[in-house]
């Protein structure tokens, strides 16, 4: 495991100034073995910066891990009772890329004495750079509250990128948004842009709210030259649709099986016949048990097209039912979904407003 450390076990006089000494660029910490405590116990350094173990009295060393149990990272070596004896390890980029630890928190011990609390704590922070920024490890972050801006001088939210953003991750999420109370990711397109577009499968665990929908499709009858687009087919209930064609026999009946799982997953169940071919008259005979139903035609060998709808009753539909009409809340009246259609101007759009995109145009 490579680490940096300087180790001196030299006889002197007690040395008892245990706060950062400047020497060079490093800052060097000390920090005092003294009866059967480490003074300071917890200590914050910065990246490169030295911490000094100075034994000022006792018989003592200095090991890393928890709870008596070495993890190889740092020691001292074995316990020693001259006073004045000093062990040193610089914390540089170096050591905690060779030692990783959570928080770049590096516990450790007095071998003698950890029986009786004698521990303590280097914690790495992150160093400073110019201006309002630190970096840790391979990352670089923010130290204010303010805002940042690529590609623009005058950042209007957190993040703001004049430009594109390109997320490439062969496992997980190249992209991801996570809001506690508002939107994970929102969208803006001028006219005729799209505020989003997917090339591949989409997942959406949860409700998909729209103003409308529609499949579009290279032409079947002119894929180099024409799209083809059909709306889909909407209702205020969650409505599964089935259909087929059947023959009744010789007696005018026709058994239709559904799925395994229609009643369980239906409720509402709703029926439309309709004769093929010939004038006949066709009744629901039996109505959905055991995932099938009975067709009877008043006269044998009777072609019926039939339809059955259900309304979902599955756990998940029980508990997000949409609600068909709803006043809008307080923080969304006097905005509108597409204020254009009434004649109202973009900034009374609704998700604009709710997140105050205007803080964020281009420079």
């Amino acid at each position: 495991m490579v680490m940096r450390m300087i180790v001196a076990l030299v006889v002197a006089g007690a040395v008892c100034a245990h706060s950062p000494v400047a020497e060079g660029e490093v800052a060097i910490h000390e920090v005092s073995l003294a009866g059967v405590a480490f003074t300071p116990a917890d200590l914050t350094v910065t990246v490169g910066d030295s911490v000094r173990w100075v034994w000022d009295d006792g018989f003592h060393n200095v090991e890393s891990g928890v709870s008596g149990t070495h993890d190889g990272v740092f020691s001292s070596g074995n316990p020693t009772p001259v006073v004045g004896t000093t062990f040193e390890v610089i914390f540089d980029q170096t050591f905690l890329d060779a030692n990783p630890r959570a928080n770049n928190a590096y516990p450790y011990y007095c071998m003698p004495h950890v029986g009786v609390g004698m521990i303590g704590t280097i914690t790495v922070a992150a160093a400073p750079i110019d201006g309002p920024w630190a970096v840790s490890g391979e990352d670089i972050f923010a130290t204010n509250n303010g805002n940042v801006g690529i590609g623009t001088s005058a950042p209007g939210i957190k993040l703001h990128v004049a430009g594109s953003i390109v997320g490439i991750e062969p496992q997980g999420f190249a992209v991801a948004g996570v809001s506690e109370t508002g939107m994970g990711i929102l969208g803006v397109a001028n006219p005729g842009g799209f505020a989003g577009a997917f090339l591949g499968d989409v997942l959406v665990a949860g409700t998909l709210i729209k103003s409308g929908g529609s499949f579009k499709i290279d032409h079947p009858l002119d894929p180099a030259n024409r799209y083809l687009s059909h709306s889909f087919v909407e209702s205020p209930d969650m409505m599964n649709v089935y259909n087929g064609n059947v023959t009744t026999g010789r007696r005018g009946t026709a058994w239709v099986t559904l799925p395994d799982y229609f009643d369980t997953l239906n409720s509402d169940v709703r029926y439309q016949l309709t004769v093929i071919g010939q004038f006949a008259q066709a009744i629901i005979a039996r109505e959905v048990r055991g995932n099938r139903f009975l067709i009877r035609t008043d006269k044998p060998n009777v072609k019926v097209s039939w339809q059955v709808t259900g309304v979902r009753s599955d756990p998940w539909a029980n508990e997000n039912r949409i609600i068909v009409e709803e006043e809008k809340p307080d923080a969304e009246r006097g905005t509108f979904l597409h204020p254009e259609l009434y004649d109202q101007p973009d900034e009374l759009q609704t998700l604009r407003q709710a997140n105050d995109l205007s803080r964020a145009k281009a420079p």
